[in-house]
């Protein structure tokens, strides 16, 4: 199997940060994320002449 050799890199930074406390009666967690795609790739799937075919962009 080829690939694509037109495709671009798809680069991701993402940071993540948590804070969680135990309490007498349970816990207490909270989570905020941040992503950043470039060149963001995805793939595609279309019927041609009956047959499957998946594409990456």
């Amino acid at each position: 199997m080829t690939g694509n050799p037109s495709l671009v890199l798809q680069f991701t930074n993402s940071a993540e940060l948590n804070y969680s406390r135990k309490l007498k009666k349970g816990s207490f967690i909270f989570g905020s994320f941040y992503r950043r795609i470039n060149d963001e790739t995805n793939r595609r799937g279309f019927l041609m002449k009956t047959i499957l075919t998946k594409k990456v962009y």
